[in-house]
C-alpha cells in the first residue's frame, strides 16, 4: 500500500516538473484566493462591524479552514471522472489487478501537488491568522 502511493507521488510528480509554469500559477493561484478572500471580509467586517454573531477572528479561522476542506477535497477529485472513465473504457485497465480497483483509480486521478500546495497554504494561512489575531484555542474542550 505504501509502495503504491509513492509510486502515485512520484508519477505526479513527474507531471509537475513537465509543465512547471502549471505548478506556478495554481500556487499564485491559492496565494491571491486566500488575499482576496481577506481583503473582501476585512472590507466587509470593517463597514458593518459584526456580521451576523462572527467577528472577524472567527470569519478568518473559518476561511483558512475552507481552505483545508478544499485541500482535502481534491482526494476525491477522481470520483468526479468515474462514470466518463467507465463509458470510455479507460477504466478497465484497472478491473484485471489484483488489488482494489477504485483505490487505484483514486490514486492515480488524485492531484497529490495541488492537495499539498492547498494543505501548506492552509498552515501558513492558518499560523498568521493566529499570530495576527492573538486567537488561542484548544482542539479538545476538557
Amino acid at each position: 500500500m505504501r509502495k503504491l502511493i509513492l509510486i502515485s507521488l512520484k508519477n505526479s510528480l513527474k507531471l509537475v516538473t513537465i509543465y512547471p509554469i502549471h505548478t506556478v500559477m495554481t500556487f499564485i493561484y491559492a496565494l491571491l484566493n486566500i488575499v482576496l478572500n481577506l481583503v473582501f471580509w476585512l472590507v466587509l467586517s470593517s463597514n458593518f462591524g459584526e456580521i451576523g454573531l462572527y467577528g472577524i477572528k472567527e470569519i478568518m479561522v473559518l476561511n483558512m479552514f475552507a481552505l483545508l476542506a478544499d485541500s482535502l477535497g481534491g482526494f476525491f477529485f477522481g470520483y468526479r471522472d468515474l462514470p466518463y472513465c467507465i463509458n470510455d473504457g479507460s477504466y478497465d485497465k484497472y478491473l484485471i489487478l489484483p488489488r482494489r480497483d477504485i483505490f487505484l483509480f483514486l490514486i492515480e486521478n488524485t492531484p497529490i501537488v495541488y492537495m499539498i500546495q492547498q494543505f501548506f497554504m492552509f498552515v501558513i494561512g492558518f499560523c498568521v491568522v493566529i499570530f495576527a489575531y492573538e486567537i488561542s484555542f484548544s482542539i479538545f474542550n476538557f
